[in-house]
C-alpha cells in the first residue's frame, strides 16, 4: 500500500523499463525516489514542505534516511536525469553527447545502464521507506 500517485509511478517505471524506454525510466524512477523520501522525511517530522530534490536528498542524508553511499548514488542518478529534465548547454558534462564522447560507448548502452541504475535505486529507496500498514 502507498500513496496512489507513488504506486502508479512505481508501476509505470517498471513498465517503461521493460519496454526499453530508458529516458522515461529515469524520470519515473527519480519521481518514485522523490515521493518515497519526501513522505519518509515528512513522517519523521524533518520536513513540512516540499523542497527541491537536491535539498530533499541532503535532508535525507543528514538525518540518516539514506546512507552516505546511497546518497552518492542518488546524486549521480539525478545528474544523469537532469539533462533530460533541464536543457543543458551543448557539451555539458552530464549530457548524453558529452558522455558518448567521454565513455566511447553507444548512447543506447549508456541510457540502458542509467535506467538499470535508476530502477535499482528506485526499489532500494522504496523498500527502505516501507512501513507496516495500520488499520
Amino acid at each position: 500500500m502507498g500513496r496512489t500517485e507513488t504506486m502508479q509511478l512505481l508501476s509505470e517505471a517498471r513498465e517503461v523499463f521493460v519496454n526499453g524506454h530508458f529516458a522515461a525510466t529515469l524520470f519515473l524512477a527519480v519521481s518514485v525516489v522523490e515521493h518515497s523520501l519526501m513522505e519518509e522525511c515528512q513522517q519523521r517530522g524533518l520536513l513540512k514542505n516540499s523542497p527541491p530534490l537536491g535539498q530533499l536528498l541532503k535532508v535525507a542524508k543528514d538525518h540518516s534516511v539514506v546512507s552516505n553511499d546511497m546518497f552518492i548514488d542518488l546524486q549521480l542518478l539525478v545528474f544523469r536525469r537532469n539533462p533530460y529534465a533541464h536543457l543543458k548547454e551543448p557539451g555539458h558534462e552530464h549530457g548524453l553527447g558529452y558522455r558518448i564522447r567521454d565513455e566511447h560507448r553507444h548512447p543506447a548502452l549508456i541510457l540502458q545502464q542509467d535506467a538499470e541504475m535508476a530502477i535499482e535505486l528506485m526499489y532500494k529507496v522504496f523498500r527502505s521507506t516501507l512501513r507496516e500498514a495500520h488499520s
